[in-house]
């Protein structure tokens, strides 16, 4: 399961279990206590909920007789299959909800395949009862690539819980001694895997253009925090940057976000279509302003000129103006971030967040995929 929609589940749990609703989340294996479900209501099972084959098939029917499930919850699953009329029709469950996170575009069906997917999404029980999506940006994919009907999709931005505001410079200090920075220095962070499709080869060359344009002693730094298969790539091209001292890559560090509050601001250079960007909302959250691209689902989370600045993907000038404009302005980071506090307060709030969840799912106990 998609983290996010984990810790919404384990909430969702917590509230279900006062009107003796169980929640079962189900692991193809556990060989530890699951940590994000310590603590909650909610249920930990081995049990492959991919429906692919007899076994996945047979154990989730089984699991569902044996509990009296109402409810099968799963996250970025397909919306149509035909084994979900069969445990219709076989067990107790009654509602299938599919909370789609899914990134990246999709080519519209045309044609003959446009009318094929329209007349199976009518054929009675093979579809999901409900599409939660993190987006509008996902909802329309739904609704215009696999032709959901609109009345059973909705739209649940990510929420967020309450963060601790910015700190100021003074209060950071030691912060950044780990990455051998002086704490007076302006740092500017970027998180997230190291994957080609998250930009941030664009976002290296931007910061080189920026020092290049800059007096050295007005030189920040650059973190960059993540990692995965690109991370080789990344870090040869760190080797080659004109100012590569100004520029630390440590790899994955444990509770990133929480670092986001001592950055005088965040970049989110993706070049693909997120289905929403919560690494971005994160540090929205403490009051401090973003730059990210203007794709996929980011645009609904960072409002430019209010809660941030968007630029065009993969557009090394534009990223590298920003940047310039965010650090030479005090004032525009000040007003930014202020705004970025409020549009989170606002729109992410993680209390409605749950209640639509709940509204969605409720009165029924609940089976979760999640995929270690």
């Amino acid at each position: 399961m998609h983290g996010t929609s984990l810790r919404a589940l384990r909430r969702v749990a917590d509230r279900l279990v006062s009107s003796g609703v169980r929640t079962w989340v189900a692991y193809p294996a556990i060989d530890d206590p699951p940590g994000p479900l310590i603590g909650c209501a909610a249920e930990a099972v081995v049990l492959p909920t991919d429906l692919i084959g007899v076994r996945s098939i047979v154990g989730v029917a089984r699991f569902a007789r044996v509990h009296h499930v109402k409810c099968l919850y799963l996250a970025d699953r397909p919306t149509w299959h035909p084994v979900y009329a069969l445990l219709r029709l076989f067990t107790p469950i009654e509602r299938i909800v599919v909370h789609d996170h899914t990134s990246g575009r999709r080519s519209r069906p045309r044609g003959i395949k446009w009318w094929a997917k329209k007349i199976r999404r009518y054929l009675p029980g093979f579809s999901v009862d409900h599409v939660i999506t993190v987006s509008d940006y996902v909802t329309k994919r739904q609704i215009q690539v696999d032709l959901m009907q609109p009345h059973r999709v909705t739209r649940i931005w990510n929420g967020i819980a309450p963060q601790a505001p910015r700190q100021a410079s003074a209060a950071s200090s030691g912060r950044w001694d780990k990455f051998q920075i002086h704490p007076d220095t302006d740092v500017i962070l970027c998180y997230g895997r190291a994957d080609q499709v998250k930009g941030v080869q664009y976002l290296l060359q931007a910061f080189d253009l920026l020092l290049d344009k800059l007096p050295e002693h007005r030189h920040p730094t650059l973190v960059y925090c993540g990692d995965g298969w690109y991370k080789s790539t990344l870090d040869k091209q760190h080797a080659q940057m004109r100012h590569s001292q100004r520029v630390r890559m440590p790899g994955y560090v444990r509770d990133v976000s929480n670092l986001s509050g001592f950055a005088v601001f965040c970049v989110f250079p993706s070049v693909w279509e997120e289905a929403f960007g919560l690494g971005a909302l994160e540090p929205m959250a403490r009051g401090v302003p973003v730059i990210a691209s203007s794709v996929g689902g980011l645009p609904e989370v960072v409002a430019d000129g209010e809660s941030g600045l968007l630029v065009p993907p993969a557009d090394v000038e534009a990223l590298c103006l920003a940047m310039k404009n965010l650090l030479n302005d005090s004032q525009l980071r000040e007003r930014l971030g202020r705004g970025a506090r409020t549009r989170t307060r606002e729109a992410f709030d993680l209390v409605r967040n749950l209640d639509e969840i709940t509204a969605i799912v409720w009165p029924t106990g609940a089976i979760s995929a999640h995929a270690r």
